[in-house]
């Protein structure tokens, strides 16, 4: 006997049983309680809001502002049409006055040079006119006119090449002038480069015209300092002078037959001691300015 294949019936769920609800599918929340595909659903625009972003690039908050747009689009296009035709017009009417013009212009619309166009077109001898025509004036000062502007550029791009020459030069010249200062007074390699910080600030401040206290204090004790070598460098010699005087003096009273000297009476001086101008070159004259 063939067994019968005994087909299994699925399993169906117990109407009576309990089952739990499916949970429902979460929302993000936001300030108007809506779900995040209902809030990042795009805006619609309106048509005026549309052809605006077409015609200006750029996007109206609104159908009467896109309205407005539109209308300045349009204005500013009618504007450069009138103007066009204007330009279109004049320049008819010089090529049709001129029409050597015309035959030029034409030459170069099919790729000869303004050269070649000239020579094939216009005789450069006609150009000038003749004393007496109408234009020879107005002729003869746009000549010079271009002339001057010719010479003019010339002599600027010649000052323009000797600046950048000497500044070259100069460049070279203050490096080697600070490598010699450096080596001269042993600067430290700390010191060389705050050397070089305070120069190239000194000559950008220069450049924009730009002057601050420490520069004028700077250029002020510079100044004071010049008066106080010279007047050290006077007192000094006067000192010596003054010296020498006293010495010769004494050497008299020496050798003299006991007879008073003519200078009796004057202050002596100790030979000994070492004259202030000698011993003490900058002292007189630091101690007259109140320097220590």
């Amino acid at each position: 006997m063939e067994e019968k294949e005994e087909k299994k019936i699925p399993e169906t769920e117990n109407p009576n049983t309990e089952q739990e609800p499916t949970p429902a599918p979460e929302t993000e929340p936001n300030s108007g309680g809506e779900s995040a595909e209902e809030t990042a659903a795009p805006e619609h625009k309106g048509r005026w809001q549309e052809l605006a972003e077409r015609f200006t690039g750029e996007a109206a908050a609104s159908e009467d502002e896109a309205f407005e747009m539109i209308q300045e689009e349009l204005d500013d296009l009618t504007e450069w049409k009138r103007r066009e035709k204007e330009i279109n017009a004049a320049l008819v009417d010089a090529l049709n006055a001129e029409p050597d013009f015309q035959q030029l212009i034409g030459c170069v619309l099919q790729g000869a040079t303004l050269r070649e166009a000239i020579a094939r077109t216009i005789d450069i001898e006609s150009l000038t006119p003749a004393d007496g025509d109408p234009d020879r004036a107005g002729w003869e000062k746009a000549k010079e006119e271009r002339l001057e502007r010719l010479r003019k550029t010339e002599e600027e791009d010649r000052l323009n090449v000797e600046r950048t020459n000497t500044i070259q030069t100069n460049l070279g010249n203050t490096k080697s002038l600070i490598n010699s200062f450096a080596e001269k007074h042993k600067m430290l390699p700390e010191e060389i480069k705050t050397l070089k910080e305070k120069l190239a600030q000194f000559t950008r401040d220069i450049l924009d015209m730009k002057v601050d206290e420490d520069t004028l204090d700077m250029i002020l004790k510079s100044m004071r300092m010049e008066k106080i070598i010279e007047e050290a460098k006077e007192d000094g010699a006067t000192s010596e002078r003054n010296h020498k005087i006293e010495v010769m003096r004494q050497k008299r009273e020496e050798d003299s037959d006991g007879l008073p000297a003519l200078d009796a009476g004057a202050p002596s001086v100790d030979p000994k001691e070492k004259p202030e101008g000698v011993s003490d070159f900058f002292g007189p004259v630091f101690r007259k300015h109140g320097i220590k």
